[in-house]
This record gives C-alpha cells, structure tokens and sequence, in this order.
C-alpha cells in the first residue's frame, strides 16, 4: 500500500504524461522560479503550481506535513529580508521606494525591498515543494529509471536518485510497523505525564534508529556489490512520447526561451 511521499497509480492527465515530459516540466519552472524574483510572475507561477497539485490529485496532506518546515524557512528569510536593506541591491525597484522603511528591529530595519525579497523567498519554496511532491506522487519510479537510462543518465547517478526517492517511504513504512508492533504490546501514548511519553517513546526512537543505520548499511553494500562499471549492461528502453508529450515539449521550450530572453534583456522578473 502506498505510504506519504510515494508513487500512486491514479488516471490523471499527469500520471499519463511520459517521465521525460515531466522531467523537462521541472527543469522550465524550477528554472523559472530561480531566476524570477518578481512577486507577480511568481503569483502567477504558484497558481500553476497549484493548478498541477490538484490536476495530479496529490493529497494536501503532504504539504501539510511540511509546514514545519515551511514555518522554519519563514523565519530564516525574514532574517535574511532584514539584511536586504541597501536598495542598490535592487534592478527594477525605485531607490526611494526599495529603502522605505516598514519596521524596526533594534539596529535591524525592515524595509519594502527586503519584505518583497522575504516574500518572493517563500513563495519559491511553497512552489518547489509542490512541484517537488507532485513529480513524486505521477511518476512511477520503474518509468523514471528507464526514462533515465534512455537520457544516458549515469546508472551510478540513476541509482543514487532512485534510492534518495525511495528512503523515505521505506523508512516511514518502518516506523509504522514499530509502532503497530509496540500496540500490539500494550503501548499507548495517550499519557499527558511529558516523562513518561519520552519514556514510552524511547523504545521507538532507539529501535527506528538502529533500522536507519541498518537501511544505509544495506544501500552501501548494496552500491559495492553492484560495481558500477563503463561495461554494465545498458537495456535497449525507446522512448514512446504521444502527440500530447510532443506537444507539451514544444511549448515548454519555448516558454523558457521566451523568459529566459526577457529577463535578461528586459530584466523582467527582477525587482
């Protein structure tokens, strides 16, 4: 059964869409998120990105799950905002309005070019992680692998890139066997005395723990043990793309093109 952050066979658009298709999707918008730094164009990316969570019906539970991480992020960017105060930092902004003073933080001030920079931050992280999830949640990893190998990617590499994929299902589908094994002996967490939960937990964290250790033990040998070498055996995989694949293809190039040369000659998405 699939666990969070796992392939799932679904009849969805995406899902159907080649790995290579999709693997050319990242490359134009992480691209696109890397260099554009103006609020709107990054608005408009997010509605995109957001429009490809739900078409790809991957559970908003996982971006809620990352909200820690989201909030830790915020606040490291807020940091890094305060520091954005010199307005020659800035291309398109006004001085005047890049050095306006919002807020003050002792020494430290806030100002409408480092709250822009703070804001254009966040949202290239909410995006990343969405088109992150999303990639995960359509594409199967036998698919990847051959759509990999058809790319002349390394089998080193490919073989790195899957396992990095697979950790963590495999590592939460460990933890809960853990914790349906320790039920089954009579543990419960529901206590309110915070001594006897890190009592309780302790159990689990040690045993997960060891299972970590063991798992990366497994993956080195196993990464010995299949001696990646210039004569490995390559498997003769064609790439089958459909008028829709082409299709998307070709437009996807043009649009990184056309906003690569836009931004480097307009200095559009820059602030």
């Amino acid at each position: 059964m699939p666990v969070i952050f796992e392939y799932v066979p679904k009849d969805t658009g995406i899902h159907r869409l080649n790995p290579i298709v999709k693997i050319l999707m990242l490359v134009v918008l992480f691209t696109m998120l890397s260099i554009y730094w103006d609020l709107r164009f990054l608005l408009l990316l997010t509605f995109l990105s957001t429009l490809l969570y739900v078409l790809s019906k991957t559970p908003a539970k996982w971006m809620l799950l990352s909200i820690p991480f989201c909030i830790i992020k915020f606040f490291e960017a807020s940091l890094l905002g305060i520091m954005q105060s010199n307005p020659e930092l800035f291309k398109t902004l006004p001085t005047d309005v890049a050095s306006t003073i919002i807020a003050r933080f002792g020494p430290f001030t806030l100002t409408y070019g480092g709250l822009l920079w703070t804001l254009a931050v966040i949202l290239k992280i909410v995006n990343t992680m969405m088109l992150t999830f999303m990639f995960i949640h359509t594409t199967s990893l036998n698919d990847l692998i051959r759509a990999l190998s058809t790319l002349k990617i390394p089998p080193k590499i490919i073989y790195v890139f899957i396992i990095t994929l697979r950790f963590v299902p495999d590592m939460w589908r460990e933890l809960k066997m853990l914790i349906n094994a320790q039920r089954l002996k009579g543990w419960n967490i529901k206590v309110r005395n915070p001594i006897k939960l890190l009592k309780m937990t302790r159990m689990i964290v040690g045993a997960f723990i060891r299972k970590v250790i063991l798992h990366v033990e497994i993956l080195s040998i196993a990464l010995q043990i299949r001696g990646f070498s210039l004569n490995a055996t390559r498997y003769p995989w064609k790439i089958k793309l459909t008028s829709a694949d082409k299709i998307l293809m070709v437009l996807m190039v043009l649009v990184l093109v056309v906003a690569t040369y836009l931004y480097f000659t307009l200095d559009l998405g820059k602030i």
